[in-house]
């Protein structure tokens, strides 16, 4: 890297764009970020689904390079792998980027593989840890290897629920250190500035005629580690004393129809509403209809509540999402251990609560996040330090 000046060119890689999600996002704001500072940018994959491209879809090109096969053999699975890490070096040295980076530590591999010999650096987003998923993951199996063992179970006890390099909270941060021995760089964004002073283009109540109610709102992909059960858990103990209460769940995921189930078996489906996908577009409109917005999510930062304390919502999150001190000096926040106990009790406070002024996240826009990141790239490539 030594005698090059700056970044002109980067390449984004994502594995397997699935659908749309915090990590697939925050890839899109960079490469934006990057182009309207004059930056060429290139992103691949290896697998994309349309809706990873989110509804209306982000202004961004993503080049597909071979294919992930679903179901296969594991000969056939390799000599997939082996050629699309073929076309991902055949790309590259086509494009020719100043840098690579990748939105995990997974798709390092491929970017690995597909590097040598070349002259390009790469660097990575770790958005979470490996303690996180299940086994079905290749992220999480990655945690039982040789290499994380001296730390295993530091590492695993560290929090609730057991669970170049970016990383979003201090907590990853530590937990890369500890893992890899390397410094990475704790980087956090999450808002448009559009948020700010936002007004509402259409009155989300009045159409799911929930007029003179007050509304309890969760956004999430339904699956297990987003605890949606544990905000129908709640919900089902606060409504028979607030009967003006009503529950909205956005999103889509494995576990509707478990979560459905569960709805009816707490005896208040009547008062949940399933939402299921909500437009990119529309999403501030449910957030400014909420009184309460509710992210009991395994995680320690997530973009959507920060996206409801911008628009002046008060906001129920896990003990185990990092504070800021620029979150401390708002009132609108309210944290909560993820058990049934502590969960209803503080969403029984944030309603009692009246609203305040929203905390200044002026801080977390996408623009000073990208900033950050480019800043940090140019920083390696120019071998400054």
């Amino acid at each position: 890297m030594a005698g090059r000046e700056g970044v002109s060119r980067i390449a984004f890689f994502f594995r397997k764009l699935a659908g749309p999600g915090g990590a697939e996002r925050t890839m899109y704001e960079e490469a934006l970020y990057c182009r309207r500072r004059g930056i060429e940018t290139a992103l691949y994959t290896f697998g994309l689904d349309a809706s990873a491209l989110f509804d209306p879809p982000y202004p961004v090109e993503v080049t597909q390079l071979g294919a992930i096969p679903r179901k296969a053999g594991v000969t056939w699975r390799l000599l997939a792998e082996a050629r699309n890490i073929r076309l991902l070096r055949r790309a590259l040295r086509r494009f020719a980027p100043d840098i690579v980076l990748c939105s995990s530590g997974v798709d390092c591999i491929d970017v690995f593989l597909a590097t040598r010999g070349l002259d390009i650096p790469y660097a990575s987003h770790i958005h979470g840890t490996v303690f996180w998923f299940d086994d079905r993951f290749v992220s999480s199996r990655l945690r039982y290897a040789r290499l994380h063992r001296p730390v295993f179970h530091e590492i695993r006890d560290s929090v609730v629920g057991q669970r170049v390099l970016f990383t979003l909270p201090r907590h990853m941060a530590w937990e890369v250190e500890r893992l890899y021995g390397r410094t990475p760089i704790p980087i956090k964004g999450a808002v448009s500035p559009t948020l700010f002073g936002y007004r509402a283009r259409r009155d989300v109540k009045r159409a799911l005629g929930l007029d003179g109610r007050r509304v309890v709102l969760n956004v999430n992909r339904l699956d297990p580690r987003k605890r949606v059960g544990l905000v129908l858990q709640a919900f089902a103990l606060i409504a028979p004393e607030q009967v003006d209460l009503h529950l909205l769940i956005g999103g889509t995921g494995p576990q509707e129809a478990q979560l459905r189930t569960l709805a009816r078996e707490l005896g208040v489906a009547q008062r949940v509403t399933f939402l299921g996908y909500i437009p990119e577009d529309e999403l501030p409109d449910y957030l400014v209809a909420c009184d309460v917005f509710v992210h009991p999510n395994w995680a320690d930062f997530a973009i959507s509540p920060y996206e409801a304390l911008a628009l002046g919502r008060k906001v129920v999150w896990s003990s185990e999402m990092e504070v800021d001190d620029d979150l401390r000096r708002g009132d609108n926040l309210f944290v909560a251990a993820p058990t049934v106990e502590d969960m209803t009790a503080a969403i029984r406070l944030a309603l009692a609560t009246p609203s305040r002024a929203p905390a200044d996240l002026s801080n977390y826009t996408w623009d000073v996040y990208a900033g950050r990141v480019l800043e940090a790239l140019q920083h390696a490539v120019g071998g400054v330090g």
